[in-house]
């Protein structure tokens, strides 16, 4: 049961006191990440959470998420009013080495970019790998899949059902929306790339989207962290390429933070370090995140097909070589 019904449908508020015929024992907030990033504007009603708690003081509360700043950590405790005698915290670095990361940077027009993309969906069809691109502007979806639309010869008279990719932002039709929720999760689905902004994404779990592309950064390390989790989710190996636009690389569009971490990694840092030291919060154990740091550099190039911790890390480990005097 979503927050947002529990505090704003009459109906629900006996049950959620406990007065229904079977009381919960305990209530588990799943995305507990999205009480701070959508309890501003688009769910109001995530704010109020802590009404739950003063409704059910005698039961415990879960709070679950796969991603969070220290910022966050703080901001939740302080809506739900706890304090540290209040919680017992585990946390863990969510690392995800399944999923290789290729920083792109400025790149090329998109139709440079996504020329191999176009030829395998032209030459494999529905056999093709799925691909998810995000975009921050639905102006960008646009563009892209008009020219993809171009290339794969599909005319107004293509319907959906025929096609192996199309575009999803806040302004598509129900019925369009419909498709592309129920069509691409199939893994037998005839859709293979989905062109789409953040507005396709949340609660979304299909786990056979093998590449994830950016284009353009995401507005914050956090936001990318989820987004490439849509990747090989059913643990296969994935790839996640992150383009980064002029337009875009301004404290107007995204975070100070993230722009650094583009610009650092442009300069041969580890994409995966800088993000995952982003998600650090209090009590961590950081082990992790200190193994991928002290990662000896290679000192030769390796085999095409090596599986060593450098090279299946991101394109700043696999490419950079040491060289001993």
């Amino acid at each position: 049961m979503f927050p947002c019904i529990c505090l704003t449908r009459e109906p629900f508020t006996p049950k959620v006191a406990g007065a229904a015929p079977k009381p919960s024992k305990a209530y588990i907030l799943d995305c507990r990440h999205c009480l701070v990033q959508w309890g501003e504007s688009f769910r109001k009603a995530y704010k109020e959470v802590s009404l739950l708690r003063s409704l059910l003081t005698d039961k415990p509360f879960l709070l679950l998420t796969a991603t969070s700043t220290e910022h966050m950590r703080k901001q939740i405790c302080s809506d739900l009013l706890l304090d540290a005698d209040d919680i017992n915290m585990v946390s863990v670095v969510l690392d995800r080495p399944n999923v290789f990361l290729h920083f792109r940077g400025k790149g090329a027009s998109f139709q440079v970019e996504f020329e191999g993309l176009i030829r395998d969906l032209q030459n494999l069809g529905e056999k093709a790998e799925k691909v998810m691109i995000y975009c921050r502007r639905s102006t960008h979806v646009q563009e892209i899949y008009g020219w993809m639309c171009e290339k794969l010869k599909y005319g107004r008279d293509v319907p959906l059902s025929e096609r192996v990719v199309t575009m999803y932002h806040g302004s598509v039709t129900g019925p369009h929306e419909e498709f592309v929720a129920e069509e691409f999760p199939k893994p037998e689905s005839r859709l293979r790339c989905v062109i789409a902004t953040i507005a396709f994404g949340m609660g979304v779990d299909i786990p056979d989207i093998r590449r994830v592309i950016h284009w353009g950064p995401a507005k914050t390390a956090l936001n990318y962290w989820q987004e490439i989790g849509r990747c090989s989710r059913d643990g296969g190996k994935g790839r996640a390429e992150l383009h980064t636009l002029g337009p875009l690389m301004t404290t107007r569009e995204t975070v100070a933070e993230m722009i650094d971490i583009c610009r650092e990694v442009d300069d041969g840092a580890c994409l995966r370090c800088k993000i995952l030291e982003c998600l650090i919060i209090k009590d961590m154990d950081e082990s992790l995140l200190h193994k991928l740091k002290s990662r000896v550099p290679k000192s030769r190039a390796c085999d095409v097909h090596c599986q060593c911790d450098n090279c299946i890390c991101c394109n700043k480990c696999r490419d950079s070589i040491t060289h001993s005097e």
